[in-house]
């Protein structure tokens, strides 16, 4: 006999809610807000009127909606759209847009193997129809798939959207709304399924006339795709939720995980677990079964308990949610109905308890979370594993940890990547302030017994040096090892470290010999000499760019005839052969090892004045150590 079995997974549809926040700066009206997301069944969120502005923007992601797509103001706190994605929406994103003033946004992006574009507006009160127009075409640049547009801020059809059947937008504006709404193959969900009913999303107390001005809009071709379309009561907001239901290709499980609320220890309801307890003990202590089993067993005894009240609790709450949101929409369709002054008033009263029911949750929450950093922020527990498991994914998407400057010796800060390899092999590793959390001085000389330890004494041809490397013959302990793991993750954190064991140039290995060079001047002007330049050299273009004239290869010949026959006296045809041949090319090579000596024309004026620099330059103390 074989029984039939439910399925472990079903079909899930895409629940699409559209609303306009009118701000959600206040954390109360945040958190109220996140949570009629969360128990409306949102799979995806077109939130208008955010409120949020460029720099000062609070978090709007929690850990049922961790993917968030964001619009706000530069100048203030005003407009701003976002969307917001279900955690249980795998969704993969190809592309996002947004404008600087907050108005929309548009993300699309893979769920399974359907390509949804989802897109949010908030038009302005004049001109809408320019709005409307100039949106859509970016849209139709930027969509591919299925596509959905929420909230125009304009009833489109007065007479079926409006209460008092007209509108004070002039007509033309509304037809080239729809226009523009039909060049793009845009269809209004809601009254596609109800043709002939009446049902508005915003009431105006000024003109006391309700009106239906929110609408989300699916592509004609992926009508068929749409179960279901349903305006809300307005509640924490003054404008009334939006809400499609389209089929999907996801699937969901038909059982869902259950987990001990704690707030269930300090309700009322509770205070009989006491006596569950006592009264268990006395029952079952000094009889057959020996303590350690009723010892046990109690556990199971007080979770039953915590499970059967915590469903009563949670009963109870529904049913008080229940009775006031049906209360609100039965008030709420009446005075749509009559339009009569004390049924708004009633309308707002349930309101404010609806407010109040809603509130009381969020300030639980927030006293939980403070309960539990109180209680964990100086233990090795949950907290620090989330805060550490949160900078590793950090780490992941940003690839590593890097240091992204270094100062040189001149004490110049350098970006660059290339700046930062020319610089890294002879930069020390201690009394830096740029690397991260800084070296002790006297940790590093542990490993490298100099007075100035540098990137080059940790690495050779082959890469890092190891441990046992540096240290030679001395011996060895813990506090050498967790010394050199330290700088080791410094390291690492270098970028394109590869290069640090880059064979050092000729004036590099000078500069690092001891006791300080003697003749440097003569010895570094040698180097110049024998440095390979260009054909023709790049002093000649400078000169000529400079003088503004044009000199022609015999002038060239003519002018270095002279420079080598202008006097008998060696020195001479030196200082001559150095204004001549590296006047340009001198100031260059220098500043690759000291970025102190600027590479510009001004520094030599036409003979050799760099002689005091470079005096400094090898007696430099970050350099010859």
């Amino acid at each position: 006999m074989s029984s039939i079995t439910e399925p472990s997974l079903v079909p899930a549809d895409l629940r699409i809610v559209s609303i306009n926040s009118n701000g959600l700066n206040v954390p109360e009206k945040h958190s109220q807000a996140m949570r009629d997301f969360r128990s409306q069944g949102a799979s995806v969120v077109f939130i208008q009127e955010t409120h949020f502005q460029t720099g000062r923007a609070p978090t709007l992601m929690n850990s049922h909606f961790p993917l968030g797509f964001f619009s706000h103001n530069v100048e203030a706190r005003s407009k701003g759209t976002a969307i917001l994605i279900h955690r249980r929406v795998p969704f993969q994103l190809i592309d996002s847009v947004t404008d600087e003033g907050g108005r929309y946004v548009f993300v699309k992006g893979h769920i399974l193997n359907q390509v949804y574009t989802f897109a949010t507006c908030y038009a302005p009160n004049k001109a809408q129809h320019r709005f409307l127009s100039s949106t859509l075409r970016a849209l139709d640049n930027f969509s591919e798939g299925l596509v959905v547009l929420g909230d125009l801020n304009v009833p489109l059809e007065p007479s079926g959207d409006t209460s008092a059947g007209r509108s004070s937008i002039p007509p033309h504006i509304l037809r080239s709304c729809r226009r523009s709404l039909h060049k793009s193959r845009l269809v209004d969900c809601w009254r596609a399924l109800h043709p002939t009913d009446k049902d508005f999303t915003f009431y105006a107390p000024p003109s006391q006339t309700y009106s239906r001005i929110d609408y989300i809009f699916v592509s004609h071709y992926h009508l068929p795709t749409l179960r279901h379309v349903s305006v809300g009561t307005a509640t924490w907001s003054d404008h009334a939720p939006t809400s499609i239901t389209i089929s999907s290709p996801l699937y969901r499980p038909t059982v869902s995980n259950w987990r001990l609320n704690d707030s269930l220890l300090s309700d009322p309801l509770v205070e009989e677990g006491r006596q569950v307890l006592t009264n268990y003990f006395e029952e079952n202590t000094g009889g057959e079964v020996t303590s350690p089993i009723v010892w046990e067993a109690h556990k199971c005894v007080i979770r039953v308990f915590f499970i059967r009240k915590g469903a009563e609790r949670a009963k109870q709450r529904s049913a008080q949610m229940r009775d006031l949101l049906l209360q609100i929409a039965q008030v709420s369709s009446d005075h749509k109905r009559d339009n009569d002054p004390s049924s708004l008033a009633r309308l707002t009263e349930l309101r404010k308890t609806l407010v109040t029911l809603l509130s009381s949750s969020y300030h639980g929450a927030y006293l939980r979370s403070k309960a539990f950093f109180h209680l964990h922020g100086d233990k090795n527990g949950k907290l620090l594993a989330r805060m550490l498991a949160k900078k590793r994914m950090l780490a992941k998407k940003r690839s590593t940890t890097y240091i992204a400057r270094l100062r040189d010796t001149s004490g110049t800060l350098q970006h660059l990547p290339a700046k930062l390899l020319q610089i890294v092999p002879m930069s020390p590793v201690i009394c830096n302030d740029d690397f991260p959390l800084g070296m002790d001085p006297y940790s590093v000389r542990r490993l490298v017994p100099v007075s100035t330890p540098r990137f080059l004494h940790f690495f050779d041809s082959k890469g890092r040096r190891p441990l046992t490397e540096l240290m030679g013959d001395r011996p060895t302990s813990f506090i050498h090892s967790f010394h050199y793991a330290q700088v080791s993750h410094l390291l690492d954190c270098i970028p394109q470290r590869h290069q640090l064991g880059r064979q050092l140039t000729t004036f590099e290995r000078l500069c690092c010999r001891k006791p300080p060079l003697s003749h440097g001047i003569s010895i570094l002007y040698s180097l110049l000499r024998t440095a390979s330049s260009d054909v023709p050299p790049p002093y000649m273009g400078k000169w000529e760019s400079i003088l503004d004239l044009v000199l022609s290869d015999e002038q060239w010949s003519k002018i270095c005839d002279l420079t080598h026959h202008c006097s008998s006296s060696s020195k001479s045809q030196e200082t001559a052969y150095k204004v001549l041949s590296l006047w340009y090319r001198t100031p260059d090579v220098i500043n690759r090892y000291c970025p102190l000596i600027p590479a510009v024309l001004a520094l030599w004026g036409g003979d050799w004045h760099c002689a005091p620099y470079l005096v400094g330059l090898l007696n430099h103390p970050t350099i010859l150590g």
